[in-house]
């Protein structure tokens, strides 16, 4: 709906002619001072603005009083059921200018979508998709317990929160929900035919074929946001009008969507394919998925979310490194490894194979269970396996003796040695570094 909803990714973008509603420096109802606008839409801008009672910061939203679609209004009594949801922001208070209707709410950080896109592939590795799954899927279920339904849901309609809900992923912009519930408490009827709502990369076939919309069609806009997020792109993301991509969703075989990701989604495109306008969705099902995906892969609530590790290119050391210092192809940080740097991975017993040049650089995630009860001097003079490959720290590749690429990067630390097991997906894989070199062999019991 909005391109940057509550977002101040951007920077403040000034008001140097009439095209905007509000004008910088102007002060709305003897409170609100407009500091710049910081993102817009179809249905309206985005400000940032303080609070002069305060002098706390908060975003405003403003749409004009002659636009043909009056959303706001809807937004703001939305907002206001939803207050008390950990996943919502806070509703500050609304009015109307002479030009505009106006709300104010919690100023918030970038969106999914602005996210994304910053990764050096366009893409989250599976431990960050599938923990933002669990939240988003928790928020939805809020929502609809609420009596709402969403029917926008999409990666720039999710963002993070600031300071201690920087780990929040919260829902915004609810200018095209709708209540299916009756004051009764029952089930609306579905209408008949409706116009389309939602956008057309991540609605579902329910919106293209214009079907009055339930709480299935929210969760099937999240299953295509959540696979957009993993792999980077979805398959129709080049075609723009609605009919084309209705044609695309209705004839792609979906679980090609979803073949590098966990089984548990799977699962959850199964599950999605049963449900009717009439079902009332297993959202604890669906959670304890990915939950289980998460145990399964050994991933914690305290990795990492991707944004938050530092770029590795521009990551230096706190000193500059000897030049025969062992440690000077580490990237630490505060006691942690952030990225091993690898150019070949060569095998210990004579091999001439080398490691494909083109291969694409992407963040390693791993849990390590280090063993913190053998001597360190022992350790070293353990024999690794046979079959193994010596890490040789000068560019971003790992890859296992069998040739299977191992995609994903958390912090490991060096206190205690950072020996232990790798999971990427349903494989294991063991790992003993020193100072200067790591070994990596597939399946290696200790």
């Amino acid at each position: 709906m909005y391109m940057h909803s509550v977002a101040m990714a951007k920077p403040l973008t000034k008001s140097r002619d009439g095209s905007c509603l509000l004008s910088e420096g102007v002060v709305i109802k003897e409170r609100w001072k407009v500091l710049g606008k910081i993102g817009g839409g179809g249905f309206g801008e985005i400000y940032k603005v303080k609070d002069l009672s305060n002098n706390e910061d908060f975003a405003l939203k403003a749409e004009s009083l002659s636009s043909n679609r009056q959303v706001l209004r809807m937004e703001a009594l939305v907002l206001k059921r939803l207050q008390g949801i950990p996943q919502v922001c806070e509703f500050i208070g609304c009015g109307r200018t002479e030009k505009a209707n106006f709300l104010v709410m919690t100023l918030l950080g970038p969106n999914l979508s602005e996210l994304r896109k910053k990764q050096a592939d366009q893409k989250f590795s599976i431990s960050t998709v599938l923990r933002l799954g669990v939240q988003i899927i928790k928020v939805v279920q809020s929502m609809h317990n609420c009596g709402f339904l969403h029917r926008d849901l999409k990666p720039s309609n999710f963002a993070m929160g600031a300071g201690e809900n920087a780990k929040t992923c919260f829902l915004l912009d609810f200018g095209l929900s709708r209540q299916y519930i009756m004051p009764t408490g029952e089930l609306k009827p579905p209408r008949g035919t409706t116009g389309f709502r939602g956008t057309i990369r991540y609605a579902s076939l329910n919106a293209h074929k214009g079907c009055d919309l339930g709480r299935q069609d929210d969760l099937w806009s999240v299953f295509y946001m959540l696979v957009e997020l993993a792999n980077g792109s979805l398959p129709w993301k080049t075609l723009r009008e609605k009919e084309d991509v209705g044609k695309a969703k209705l004839h792609y075989n979906h679980h090609k969507l979803i073949t590098t990701l966990p089984h548990e989604f799977n699962a959850y495109l199964e599950y999605l394919q049963q449900l009717t306008y009439y079902d009332k969705p297993n959202y604890a099902y669906l959670i304890e998925l990915f939950e289980q995906a998460q145990r399964n892969l050994r991933i914690s609530e305290c990795h990492p979310l991707d944004w938050e590790q530092p770029a590795v290119p521009n990551l230096k050391t706190t000193e500059p490194a000897k030049e025969n210092d062992e440690d000077k192809d580490l990237i630490t940080v505060s006691g942690y490894i952030l990225a091993f740097n690898i150019s070949n991975l060569i095998p210990k017993v004579e091999d001439n194979h080398q490691v494909a040049s083109d291969q694409e650089d992407r963040p390693l995630l791993c849990d390590m269970m280090s063993s913190s009860t053998t001597n360190s001097k022992e350790k070293d003079m353990i024999e690794p396996p046979v079959e193994h490959h010596v890490l040789d720290l000068k560019e971003t590749i790992i890859e296992s003796d069998e040739g299977e690429k191992l995609p994903y990067t958390i912090p490991l630390p060096l206190e205690p040695k950072p020996d232990g097991y790798i999971f990427t997906r349903a494989r294991k894989y063991y790992v003993k570094c020193s100072k200067a070199r790591c070994t990596l062999s597939h399946d290696y019991q200790s």
